[in-house]
């Protein structure tokens, strides 16, 4: 009882931080793009467009249940891009960052972090290659390519690992946070910043939320 209680006061402690967020994070499935026009974004993930919104009514438009769109693209600040995918659309994330890549000098990361499954996962990119790759469910690695990004990051793996008792409890959310402010530049989205919401047309669905949700029943 005493680990449930202390598990729904993180959580409430996590959604107030979320709330404070201006980048929102939590169980959202999403990713950063650097050097790439808008245009060209909506061109090689062939979305057709459904409408320009404000940033408020594009992230609850991620939570409805608008069949109309499935994925959320920003327009560029200081450079940067950001594209959410919808709750319960399931595509191959990895696809997605190389298709924007398209062995160019683009910068294309992909994150996700969600405490109620037990998943966290990201993929990082640099000068158009991907060179970390990390994926964790219900404490099992099933990916751990390249070198860690930030000492959070290392100690938490190595906790996994080596599986030891006494080790200090780390937070996969708070890991999957260092991963995100050490690779973008942007902690913020501007409050004029527009967004649009369409379909991504013509992509295999997959997705890492649904592999890790497809572990978890298997265990029950």
């Amino acid at each position: 009882c005493k680990i449930i209680i202390f598990a729904n006061r993180w959580k409430f402690f996590k959604m107030e931080q979320e709330e404070q967020r201006t980048i929102p994070t939590l169980g959202s499935i999403y990713f950063a793009i650097k050097n790439i026009s808008y245009e060209e974004v909506i061109k090689r993930l062939n979305i057709s467009k459904h409408k320009i919104c404000s940033a408020k009514d594009a992230f609850a438009c991620l939570y409805s249940q608008d069949t109309q769109s499935n994925v959320i693209v920003s327009h560029q600040t200081e450079n940067w891009i950001f594209l959410y995918l919808k709750h319960g659309s399931y595509y191959d994330c990895k696809s997605i960052v190389q298709m924007l890549l398209n062995n160019s000098k683009n910068k294309v990361n992909f994150y996700f972090s969600d405490s109620c499954i037990d998943c966290y996962q990201w993929i990082i990119s640099e000068n158009g290659k991907i060179i970390r790759e990390f994926s964790y469910s219900m404490s099992i690695i099933s990916n751990n390519f390249g070198d860690y990004i930030t000492k959070i990051e290392k100690k938490f793996i190595q906790n996994l690992v080596l599986e030891n008792e006494g080790n200090e409890f780390i937070f996969g959310e708070d890991v999957a946070d260092s991963v995100f402010e050490s690779t973008c530049e942007i902690k913020k989205i501007p409050e004029s910043l527009l967004f649009t919401t369409g379909q991504i047309n013509g992509m295999c669905k997959f997705s890492v939320a649904k592999k890790c949700k497809s572990l978890i029943i298997s265990l029950l």
